[in-house]
């Protein structure tokens, strides 16, 4: 039970100041991740996001409203990864660590 615990603890990754919460699970096809936004705090320049592992691309660039994309290829739970976050022009505004966890 201590590892269940342990396990729902760290479900879901938060960044509050931004408004961001990410959820990610392994799929039949790679790997989904989901974005839960509070959009009093999220930043409307924001309109993109794409996931990145190191300078390789590991998703296809989303729009903000879509908060559901698949990671290819399959992440492991632990494994680091940055959001980039971009602009109308795709420009990237803002970059986010993660350690990708289960839900």
């Amino acid at each position: 039970k201590a590892i269940e615990q342990a396990k729902s603890k760290t479900a879901k990754v938060v960044n509050s100041k931004d408004g961001l919460t990410v959820f990610v699970k392994t799929a039949t096809f790679g790997s989904t991740s989901e974005l839960v936004l509070d959009n009093n705090k999220l930043s409307s320049i924001y309109k993109n996001y794409q996931f990145f592992l190191g300078n390789k691309a590991i998703s296809k660039v989303e729009s903000i409203t879509n908060s559901k994309t698949t990671l290819f290829p399959v992440q492991k739970v632990g494994t680091e990864v940055v959001i980039k976050f971009l602009g109308q022009d795709k420009k990237v505004i803002k970059e986010l660590k993660i350690k990708l966890s289960g839900r």
